[in-house]
């Protein structure tokens, strides 16, 4: 499922995205901050992929979505 709005789609996550940008744009405290509980402030690579495989076995029906910007 994905949510479309104009330049952003919301979508549900998927491993791969902890090797793209996740680890760099989670290393920031503002965002960690405003997320859930469990996101980790100053995350990196393994630990992007392993918040990823958390929150995946939990996410059908999709509950937990990636924002991406056009």
């Amino acid at each position: 499922m994905e949510i479309f709005f104009e330049g952003i789609v919301l979508r549900p996550w998927v491993i791969s995205d902890a090797s793209k940008k996740l680890a760099l744009i989670a290393d920031n405290k503002k965002i960690a901050d405003n997320l859930r509980d469990i996101f980790l402030f100053l995350i990196r690579l393994k630990i992007a992929r392993d918040w990823l495989n958390i929150i995946l076995p939990e996410n059908n029906p999709p509950r937990f979505f990636a924002i991406t910007i056009k």
